[in-house]
């Protein structure tokens, strides 16, 4: 029996870079959420994203430098990829956590695959098929089933404010960023990644002054310093890295498509770390997404040059 394109060759490199991304991301929301009273967004948006680069300019400064003079030439295109993908996309999501719910964050995300079709289609002209559409409904679908618990209720009941208007503009402007990833230039992965991230970094400058001035200067705690790590190594540095090396492999619209992993992985992580109970809608919502993925694989599709 032929083993679906998922499993084979680029896909099956692709598929594992996305689910790492979103595993390390599944992780990020409540890392923040859980120090967002002892330091601004802004602030631990630029000391992430600071942290990152210097981390892949420290290792990599030789590819670097080969690519620089290239990426000179493309800075239209390289500061409106940091932009959508880095500055905006996390002050949006930082911003919304300190007012909106894990619960409310995570329904929103689940929106994130469908603007990726529509992003590719009114930017590049890309038609999704009907199969992708079916894909990212069924998992979709998934996402809300596990977000909800099951409940229909839990959506009705559901209490919207200015938070989940950030959190939603932070996930379309992370979808608008992907299929945008054709945009950049011929480099290494490495350099694109280090100037992506160092690009992203200077934008969150004057917002973090601004922020430093009239907030407060966030206290160095033994937390803090552990999550500015995490986020900065591993949902900033690994995930960007995976995110943009997959879309390459197997195209924006289906690397969109992963992002509804998002959900699942906060569940098994769940039960991993807090004891939490799989309940029957654990089981429903996952095989959903299961299935939107595996439909999604099946899809031929012609991948952006990596």
């Amino acid at each position: 029996m032929r083993m679906p394109a998922l499993f084979r060759g680029q896909q099956a490199e692709g598929a594992i870079l996305l689910m790492a991304a979103t595993f390390f991301w599944s992780t990020n929301f409540s890392a923040v959420r859980a120090m967002s009273g002892d330091i601004g967004p802004f602030t631990l948006s630029l000391i992430r994203w600071g942290l990152a680069s210097l981390i892949v300019l420290a290792i990599s400064w030789r590819i670097i430098r080969r690519d620089l003079a290239t990426m000179r030439r493309n800075w239209k295109a390289m500061l409106l990829l940091s932009f959508t993908g880095i500055f905006i996309a996390n002050a949006a999501t930082f911003l919304g956590l300190r007012y909106s719910t894990a619960l409310n964050a995570a329904i929103l995300q689940s929106s994130g695959s469908l603007v990726v079709l529509l992003a590719s289609l009114f930017i590049f002209g890309e038609r999704a098929t009907t199969r992708q559409i079916i894909a990212v409904t069924l998992s979709s679908i998934g996402v809300l089933v596990i977000t909800a618990r099951g409940s229909l209720q839990t959506i009705i009941d559901l209490d919207l404010n200015i938070g989940d208007l950030f959190l939603w503009l932070g996930v379309a402007s992370y979808a608008v960023y992907t299929p945008l990833l054709r945009l950049r230039p011929n480099v290494h992965q490495i350099s694109f990644l280090f100037a992506n991230c160092a690009l992203g970094t200077l934008m969150f400058v004057p917002l973090s002054a601004l922020e430093l001035a009239y907030w407060h200067v966030p206290t160095l705690s033994p937390p803090l310093v552990v999550v500015m790590l995490y986020t900065a190594i591993f949902p900033a540095l690994i995930s960007q890295f995976c995110f943009n090396r997959a879309v390459g492999l197997i195209g924006a619209n289906r690397a969109g498509q992963f992002q509804q992993l998002t959900p699942a992985f906060g569940v098994i992580i769940a039960m991993a770390t807090l004891g939490e109970v799989m309940h029957p809608y654990h089981v429903a919502g996952i095989a959903l997404i299961a299935c939107g993925l595996f439909l999604a694989s099946r899809a031929r599709k012609k991948p952006v040059a990596a």
